[in-house]
């Protein structure tokens, strides 16, 4: 199998493993590698078959890993979250080199907490279940009230309010016998939280007694995150017995707590704590300021003020940049999803119009879910949901003027997951690219008009461009990465059109000379290998070669590409697997790969919502630098890329799935 890698000839591997099988019925781990090619030519169910198979075989500890792992990715990827997290179950529990007592207590209850982040409250619920029981009978005072006070919320987000407060009166009852103050305080605030959200509904006042109590324990310890979504909750019990000014009175200080939180962000996992209260109370100032002051403009102040402290954006300080200050030719749509509704603000040169959309948050994340499937499945289904998307998202009721040649979308939540492009027009059956140039970005202060006087280009200004390529990487140490054949083709193409270019492939492909690269490159080009990681979009990494020869690869982070090593920077493509997939957070869309680039002034990056055929990137790939090259900005550039390909002979190329999961994050001009 490595040989066949090594010599590119990748088409013979299936049916290598396939002939290893017929040799050898009972070798788990080829199963496991078919699955996983199965998986990447979309033929998921069969990789599960595979799967499921050679987990019957009992094999090894090691191999049953691999199995479960591959599952868990594909039943992620297919939305079956359930049977997902039923494998990650099974993998935890054959992991036996877990320690026992408090340290493996408090992983169940830790990955119980990540799977409520999920929202996957069954599986959650599985989790600390088995962590109360491995407390009480280990007798851990400490960790059984921590168990349980969090198996409690997760009880009442289910529905089972009495169970929820016979687990809060248990933890209650041990509190005292818990020897750390510290311990015994993390404990209260846990049940007052859950206290809080039982009460809300039957007991409101009673409930504003545990808020109360909650933003005492937050003041004392400075919590400045926790303590504005203490406050927000609380406002939103103001509001229930209808004390108005005192909601609005915590909500301006929930949004004042936040704005001053955001300067002294470091660690990952308060910035995600950070991102997901932030989004939460912007929200409901959003929903404020929309609906109950009737401001649309101010609700679209909250909303643009959320949008840079989560992505901790520089650019676009100050007013908003609404007017002339939107480009000639260019329609912003600006979407929210709140908890009940998803609005949108239409800008225009001429002024901004607000609206709300049809159907409910749950019902329009469904049909997009479905349209995505539909997508990557080339399903004949995309046809009419990408009509009634069109249709929801209001994009049939927006009249684009002959001159409109521009939109530019600014998506919320789900919607970061959506490949506008590829809806379809009801009247005309064209996708949406095929009449307008489609850009997103994550807020209006990236939308600035172009340069007066002709656009630069690499070259003319003294500019360079940095084309990068797969790395020197060992197939039988990073299996999931699949393989790019056309990739060293792409690279000798792009430098064919550019006049001043640097060429980084195989071992040249390193940490030292990519950073090197960057200092002077106005365009960064990379077509390689890249992971996407939803969850901790900071850790999500491009696949560089190791300096060490005899190394697997290096991993070089999100987190480590430094905005300011980088200053020329105004392109970026990144021709690789998910490279502008979003975050799970519904606020930080824009986090991972391109994030970076983003904050160093880049005015575009162009990436994946998922991975793309590599025949079709290449072509499109090149479509695309020759427009821009031409004097097109990278939204126009693209829209000429992805039509070409819609217009293609070879029916795989002009599928949907070939060209709708690159998009534009801003607008190189």
């Amino acid at each position: 199998e490595q040989v066949y890698y090594e010599s590119g000839t990748f088409e013979k591997v299936p049916e290598f493993l396939r002939e290893l099988l017929l040799d050898q019925p009972e070798n788990a781990r080829a199963r496991a590698h078919l699955a996983a090619i199965y998986h990447r030519k979309g033929e998921s169910e069969e990789g599960v078959r595979l799967c499921r198979e050679g987990l019957d075989l009992e094999p090894p500890e090691d191999d049953t890993l691999r199995l479960r792992s591959i599952l868990i990715t594909v039943y992620r990827q297919l939305g079956r979250h359930e049977e997902a997290w039923q494998d990650r179950i099974a993998a935890l529990g054959i992991l036996d080199a877990l320690p026992a007592g408090p340290r493996l207590a408090r992983v169940l209850t830790e990955a119980g907490t990540t799977a409520a982040r999920l929202d996957m409250v069954e599986a959650a619920l599985a989790f600390q279940e088995t962590s109360v029981q491995v407390a009480g009978v280990l007798d851990l005072p400490p960790v059984l009230a921590e168990a349980l006070a969090r198996r409690a919320k997760l009880r009442q987000q289910a529905g089972l309010e009495s169970g929820a407060l016979s687990d809060l009166a248990r933890a209650r009852a041990i509190g005292p016998s818990i020897p750390d103050a510290e311990s015994r305080a993390i404990v209260s605030r846990q049940i007052w939280e859950v206290e809080a959200e039982i009460l809300r509904q039957e007991q409101p006042l009673l409930a504003l007694e545990a808020y109360d109590s909650l933003i005492a324990h937050h003041e004392a310890r400075d919590n400045g995150i926790e303590l504005a979504g203490s406050y927000l909750r609380r406002g939103l019990g103001h509001q229930a017995v209808g004390t108005l000014d005192r909601y609005a009175e915590d909500l301006d200080r929930a949004v004042d707590l936040i704005e001053r939180q955001a300067a002294d962000l470091t660690d990952p996992v308060r910035t995600a704590s950070f991102a997901a209260t932030a989004d939460e109370v912007f929200d409901e100032a959003v929903r404020h300021w929309a609906l109950d002051l009737d401001d649309p403009r101010g609700a679209l102040e909250f909303e643009e003020r959320r949008r840079r402290l989560v992505l901790r954006s520089s650019p676009g300080s100050g007013p908003l940049p609404i007017g002339s200050r939107i480009p000639a030719g260019t329609v912003v749509l600006e979407y929210a999803v709140l908890d009940d509704r998803v609005v949108r603000w239409e800008i225009r040169r001429g002024g901004v119009s607000f609206h709300t959309s049809e159907g409910t948050p749950e019902e329009l994340a469904g049909v997009a879910a479905e349209f995505i499937q539909a997508l990557r499945a080339r399903s004949d289904a995309v046809d009419p949901l990408g009509r009634e998307l069109h249709r929801l998202l209001g994009l049939s009721a927006l009249d684009l003027q002959g001159d409109d040649s521009r939109l530019i979308v600014i998506p919320d939540g789900f919607l970061n997951q959506l490949p506008f492009a590829a809806l379809v027009d009801p009247d005309s059956g064209e996708f949406l690219v095929e009449g307008t140039a489609v850009a997103v970005a994550p807020h209006l202060g990236f939308l600035t008009p172009a340069q007066d006087g002709p656009r630069l280009r690499p070259g003319s200004d003294g500019g360079s461009a940095l084309l990068v390529g797969a790395a020197s990487v060992d197939p039988m140490v990073l299996p999931s990465l699949v393989a790019t054949p056309w990739s060293s083709t792409e690279l000798e193409d792009l430098a064919e059109l550019y006049p001043t270019e640097t060429v980084l492939v195989g071992d040249a492909a390193n940490r030292s000379m990519f950073v090197r690269g960057l200092a002077d490159a106005t365009v960064l080009h990379y077509a390689g290998h890249a992971v996407h990681d939803p969850l901790e979009p900071e850790t999500s990494h491009l696949v560089l070669t190791a300096p060490d020869a005899d190394g697997p690869a290096d991993l070089l982070l999100a987190r480590e590409l430094d905005p300011r090593a980088m200053p020329l920077l105004r392109l970026v493509v990144l021709s690789a697997c998910s490279s502008a997939a979003p975050t799970r957070d519904a606020g930080g869309g824009f986090w991972g790969l391109a994030h970076p680039f983003l904050r160093a002034g880049a005015d575009a990056v162009v990436g994946t919502l998922w991975a793309a055929d590599d025949r079709a990137a290449r072509e499109l790939q090149m479509r695309f630098h020759e427009a821009w090259l031409g004097g097109q900005d990278s939204a126009e550039a693209l829209q000429a890329a992805q039509i070409e390909l819609i217009r293609h002979p070879d029916p795989r190329m002009s599928a949907p799935r070939a060209w709708a999961a690159f998009q534009t994050i801003g607008i190189a001009w």
